[in-house]
């Protein structure tokens, strides 16, 4: 079955909100039907002076590029550092990538790659590996001897449990 641009139906705007509050955002919600399919749309309007995010904490897109193949993500402080880290099952390369935190930005960003859609990562999340020699299937993080250190161990094929202590 083919689809048309002719086929597109306009957004039915079931309710349309506009606030005079401090935040003045409005809310559209509705349903479009496209080839006979009925999906349901909803957005958020605000103003570009006053947007809502801001007073939540949140702020720009933080981004790091992980594999197709990367699994089981655990945090975890894996530094002694005092600060939240993340380990990430990556079998594409056969590793256990770290992202460690960062406290103050990398100097000298690095400029984006050639290509169209090319992301760089955020400077927040600095990368460790760990190789290993198998396709790992499950991991865990704790504290395995009681030392107040965040340990890692992992299952690898054919049926391998694996402990790295912190050092």
């Amino acid at each position: 079955m083919s689809c048309f641009t002719s086929a597109v139906r306009p957004l039915t705007l079931l309710r349309s909100l506009r606030s005079s509050s401090a935040f003045r955002a409005g809310v559209a919600v509705g349903i479009v039907l496209t080839c006979g399919v009925a999906d349901f749309q909803a957005s958020v309007l605000a103003d570009d002076e006053q947007q809502l995010a801001q007073y939540y904490g949140f702020s720009g897109l933080e981004l790091f590029e992980l594999d197709d193949r990367a699994s089981n993500l655990m945090a975890g402080d894996f530094n002694s550092d005092g600060r939240m880290d993340v380990v990430v099952i990556d079998n594409h390369n056969s590793c256990l990538k770290m992202l460690l935190q960062r406290v103050t930005p990398v100097d000298g960003k690095s400029s984006a790659g050639g290509r169209v859609n090319d992301l760089r990562s955020d400077w927040r999340l600095m990368e460790r590996q760990i190789g290993v020699d198998r396709q790992l299937s499950g991991m865990a993080v704790a504290d395995l001897n009681h030392d107040g250190r965040t340990d890692v161990c992992y299952v690898g094929a054919p049926d391998r449990l694996f402990v790295k202590y912190q050092p």
